[in-house]
Parts: structure tokens; sequence; C-alpha cells
């Protein structure tokens, strides 16, 4: 079951089977718009690391990274990584991230 729970500053945290998830959506706007996993935050994936500090995630906290191929999400991932994150999934494509939240989709 997802349930959508909104966070600081617009942010979201997504749970996934009472698992609590951050989701972020590194595609540009003109593709979020297209359709986007229901509670994912939009940010650059060069601003990632703003944006998980601005929103409070911690170095503990479980992160979801999703674009359209995953190679924006590979590089948000490295920032986080290097920034002291355990925790951070590259989920890649939008379709691939998506099963792993589930079905839940805004378009």
């Amino acid at each position: 079951m997802l349930v959508v729970v909104m966070g600081i500053s617009g942010g979201a945290v997504v749970n996934v089977n009472d698992r609590r998830l951050w989701v972020f959506d590194m595609r540009e706007e003109s593709e979020w718009q297209r359709g986007h996993i229901a509670g994912a935050e939009r940010v650059d994936w060069h601003h990632v690391g703003v944006a998980v500090g601005a929103l409070g995630v911690s170095l503990e906290q479980r992160i979801l990274l999703y674009c359209n191929s995953g190679q924006r999400s590979k590089k948000a991932r490295d920032i986080l990584v290097y920034m002291g994150y355990t925790k951070v999934v590259n989920g890649e494509s939008w379709a691939k991230a998506k099963e792993i939240v589930g079905d839940e989709i805004l378009e």
C-alpha cells in the first residue's frame, strides 16, 4: 500500500509497505509534468545535496532517486554517497522506480 505524507518545504515521504522512503525525481520540469511518482519531489540532480539538507533528510534515511534513463539519478546518488548518505538507491528509470513504490503515478 502506498501512502504519501507531505514533508518539509513541499518535499514528500512515501510509505511503501509501512517503510518510509524519500523519493526524488531528477527529471526536467517538462518531463515531470508528463507524469511522476505520487509524493516524489522534483530536483535537478546537481542540487540534490541542497534539497535533502533543506528537507531535513538524515544520513540514515532511505532515499530513492530516478530519472528517465538512470544517468542523472546515478550522478545524484554519487553526490549523496559522497556526502555520507548510506541508504541511497538509484531507481534508474521512471518505470523501474515506480515498480519499487507501486503503480501510484500522477499524470
